[in-house]
């Protein structure tokens, strides 16, 4: 409260008719004049008439306007010359500084004002003048805000895409005294750039003390009323950026002031580095080693200099307390360059935060439109940024539920992330999405027998864990029901034959109980699989072939019959797989004609089968149920980025089905082509990890 008062003080002005009379007749005015104003009186009369007449002749012009300190100039030398007054006109600089004594009443006839501007295409601070009109008692606050505003529109527009940072990085790679340190330390800060805000004594030309006690009042008023203003509107509007320094104030006793920059994260990174490069210059280094002698000097040559740097920063305010011969601005430039890597790191950490909640966001809404069940990771393919990924899968998100490929329970999924999992689906926690997703699993299943959605929403319900009770936030109960009769249904096929039977005549399901045994089965079978290949009867088999035509002294090595047949076949798969079509076994032999070529054939499939280094040029995959179909590795290597679109889009296609109320949901049909698809999928994704 007390600092608002202060400022309503600061802007309070004295009214047009007690300033004409203090001007006109001193001595009858209740304002008593010192010997200076008496002196200079008739000028200053010139100074505010200039005034008064400049603010009326632009009110047709302009909606606000206050005159500068040469429009005021302008206009008393031509009244000087309609007047035929010979008085010499003083110097702008002489008039500035008389200009001052309108400033010394109490309330101030005139407030002195500056202004950033451009002009003539360079950025400088202008003097501007505000007083009273005859029907405007107060215009200080008004001329304060606009000057603020125009101010800081000219700092948006031409300012803060300077690289301020190129003075600092000039004067550090010339540093060689570290008296001349504080000069260089504030540098491109906002309040260093901003600096000429302020009137300086050489703006006076010749003055004397009261001239510099006048001009150091009127420049704290400029600091209070239009400086500091617009430090914190640019902090606000996050055009600039306060970094505090309040723990290094605490550290070191010394008084800091906090650090105000650009609110460019690139520049104070920057910053940041020209900050630990003048740490570690030899000024600086000798004046830190007399005191703690630690061979930094040796460290700076052999390690990390901003590594260095920070150890430097952080030893020298240990000791700034208890050394008093540290020179202040070595103590604000350690100050500084911590505080800044800490900012960086919150920015850094903020910016992230801030990404992932955009992520979440973004995802909630597709949630919200999908109704239903989402994939947020098929195989590398990620849709969703992994950081939300991983935050949901662990559970520290309770508005989405997961099921993940292979299947786990919530308490698997503490530490899990992304990467432990093939595929993650995500649902809404939403009764109205559940239920969609029954709906669409119920009619997947009637229509392709397809128990996939079914088995995701057993691990996102956790329905054999919970009670109904426990159901009701993600299922209506009439839903609940219908969900377990249509689980129950799919797991008929697991009781034994006669079971079954039974079970079908009276119109059964299993029950409950039986449901669960037969998902903690379903669980833990993914859980038993091992993790390394399984050896089949035939691959033994071709090792066992490969042993025996491998009776040379080198290993993998083709004999040319051998060689000729492999080309043959490259030669045609890969005039296959140029037209979309994957050659078998048989195409492949039917490229040969001679018996000598078919023999060798046989030979070379053994090996081929068998993953033989000699023949890694044409490449097996294998899938369920279908012949095996060859593919030349160079073929694929070269047409990697297309044929990876190409088949991610054919898997897209193969899981999408699309329900009568128009959603889409996953599905199996056409198996042996979505599992031929899946394994060159899968082969693809590989190459491409080796080409890295």
């Amino acid at each position: 409260m007390g600092d608002t008062d202060d400022l309503s003080q600061q802007t309070t002005l004295l009214s047009y008719n007690d300033s004409v009379r203090f001007l006109s007749n001193p001595k009858a005015s209740t304002i008593r004049p010192t010997d200076e104003t008496v002196e200079h009186l008739r000028f200053c009369s010139f100074i505010y008439d200039a005034i008064q007449s400049l603010t009326e002749n632009s009110k047709t012009k302009f909606e606000s306007y206050y005159p500068s300190e040469k429009e005021i100039y302008d206009d008393i030398q031509e009244r000087k010359r309609a007047i035929s007054d010979r008085v010499p006109m003083p110097p702008p600089e002489e008039m500035l500084r008389i200009s001052l004594l309108l400033t010394d009443t109490t309330p101030p006839a005139v407030y002195v004002l500056r202004e950033f501007t451009v002009i003539e295409s360079k950025l400088k601070f202008i003097t501007k003048y505000v007083a009273a009109t005859v029907n405007e008692t107060n215009r200080a606050k008004q001329a304060i805000d606009f000057v603020i505003h125009n101010s800081i529109v000219t700092i948006k527009s031409h300012l803060i895409h300077i690289d301020f940072n190129r003075v600092l990085q000039q004067k550090t790679a010339t540093f060689s005294n570290i008296q001349d340190l504080s000069s260089i330390t504030r540098l491109g800060r906002v309040d260093q750039i901003l600096a000429d805000i302020y009137l300086r004594k050489s703006d006076l030309g010749i003055s004397g003390e009261t001239d510099l006690l006048r001009l150091q009042k009127v420049n704290q008023t400029i600091r209070d009323t239009i400086f500091r203003p617009i430090v914190t509107q640019l902090t606000q509007a996050r055009i600039a950026a306060k970094i505090s320094l309040d723990e290094m104030r605490t550290q070191s006793g010394r008084v800091l002031p906090d650090v105000i920059l650009f609110n460019n994260l690139n520049f104070i990174s920057a910053r940041l580095q020209i900050l630990s490069d003048l740490l570690v210059t030899k000024p600086v280094l000798q004046i830190v080693e007399s005191l703690m002698p630690q061979g930094f000097s040796t460290l700076v040559e052999s390690d990390d200099r901003k590594k260095i740097a920070a150890l430097i920063a952080t030893k020298v305010l240990e000791l700034a307390r208890s050394n008093l011969s540290l020179p202040d601005s070595l103590i604000e430039l350690c100050a500084e360059r911590l505080a800044i890597e800490s900012f960086l790191g919150e920015a850094e950490k903020q910016d992230q935060i801030e990404t992932d909640r955009q992520e979440m966001q973004k995802l909630l809404q597709t949630l919200k439109i999908q109704k239903g069940i989402f994939r947020a990771k098929h195989g590398p393919k990620l849709l969703v940024n992994e950081r939300v990924i991983d935050y949901i899968v662990r559970g520290l998100y309770s508005g989405i539920v997961v099921a993940t490929e292979p299947p786990s329970t919530p308490g698997q999924r503490k530490n899990k992330s992304a990467k432990d999992y093939r595929s993650i689906y995500f649902l809404l926690k939403d009764r109205e999405a559940t239920a969609r997703s029954i709906e669409q699993a119920e009619n997947l299943y009637n229509k392709m027998e397809d128990i996939v959605l079914i088995r995701l929403l057993e691990q996102m319900t956790e329905i054999h864990e919970k009670s109904d009770e426990e159901l009701k936030d993600l299922i209506a109960p009439a839903y609940t029901d219908r969900f377990r009769e249509l689980i129950g249904t799919t797991y008929l096929q697991k009781l034994p034959f006669w079971s079954r039977i039974w079970y079908l005549i009276r119109g059964q399901k299993p029950s409950k109980k039986q449901q669960k045994l037969f998902y903690d089965a379903y669980l833990n079978s993914f859980s038993q699989i091992p993790n390394v290949p399984t050896k089949t009867k035939a691959s033994a088999t071709a090792k066992s072939q490969l042993s025996q035509t491998q009776n040379r002294s080198a290993q993998n090595q083709l004999d040319n019959k051998l060689k000729e047949v492999l080309n043959i076949f490259i030669g045609v798969a890969t005039n296959y797989w140029s037209k979309g079509q994957h050659p078998d076994k048989q195409i492949l032999l039917e490229s040969i004609n001679r018996p000598d070529q078919k023999t060798a054939a046989n030979q070379l499939f053994s090996f081929i089968h068998a993953g033989a280094q000699s023949t890694k040029d044409l490449i097996e995959i294998r899938s369920p149920k279908q012949e095996s179909v060859y593919a030349p590795r160079q073929f694929l290597l070269q047409n990697l980025t297309g044929l990876l679109e190409r088949y991610q889009r054919r898997m897209t296609d193969f899981d999408g089905y699309e329900t009568d109320d128009g959603v889409k949901v996953s599905m199996q049909y056409r198996t042996k082509d979505k599992a031929l698809t899946g394994a060159i999928l899968q082969l693809l994704h590989k190459l491409e990890t080796e080409s890295e």
